[in-house]
């Protein structure tokens, strides 16, 4: 008998992915905050997301890097009317609770033992944000893997590939070399993935 491939408990999966994963991030970004035992530099990414949040468009009206992360960063700044560095380095800590959930949710589904993925995750919520500046790029690179793992599952389902490329798309937006590494990485896993598998 094949095992079901949504078992009742997925949402439950999905909400304990994402309630630790914000814990874990947003405790970090407490931390970071409080003693600020970090000294990176991220005054380009908040320089060009406040240029952003008044109506410039990244690439068209200024150099910048890839305009996801940008836009991302405006996005706060509207909601809570203010465009400091708190409200800069919070946005981006809001961002790795996608990278980590979808990490998390991923070892719920491969079985890791919970006190593992306990463990992973509290390492991987540290270490997401050296330097904070480039946690897009470490969010991103959690999602590539549990997206490719998400088609591993069930490899013959097309909507699992559109969300693969929907996947892809969008981590070109927050950066191309993003994009391009997701790309490599899903071709080279899943051309391996298929040549093993059992016909």
């Amino acid at each position: 008998m094949m095992r079901a491939e949504l078992p009742p408990n997925t949402w439950l999966s999905i909400c304990e992915a994402a309630l630790l994963g914000a814990a874990v991030s947003l405790t970090v970004f407490a931390l970071q905050w409080r003693y600020g035992f970090l000294w990176s530099d991220e005054g380009w990414l908040w320089y060009i997301s406040q240029r952003t949040a008044l109506g410039d468009v990244p690439l068209r009206d200024f150099f910048s890097y890839d305009p996801g992360r940008y836009y991302w960063s405006a996005i706060f700044f509207k909601l809570t009317g203010s465009t400091g560095l708190y409200q800069q380095i919070l946005a981006n800590y809001l961002f790795a609770i996608l990278g980590l959930a979808a990490a998390y949710f991923v070892m719920i589904r491969a079985e890791v033992a919970m006190s593992w993925r306990i463990a992973i995750l509290l390492l991987l919520g540290v270490v997401i944000g050296f330097p904070r500046h480039k946690i897009y790029e470490q969010a991103w690179s959690l999602i590539c893997v549990s997206a490719i793992a998400f088609v591993f599952v069930a490899p013959q389902k097309l909507k699992r590939w559109f969300l693969l490329g929907v996947a892809m798309g969008l981590a070109a937006f927050f950066g191309r070399n993003s994009g391009i590494f997701f790309g490599i990485a899903a071709i080279i896993g899943l051309t391996g993935w298929l040549r093993h598998a059992p016909v």
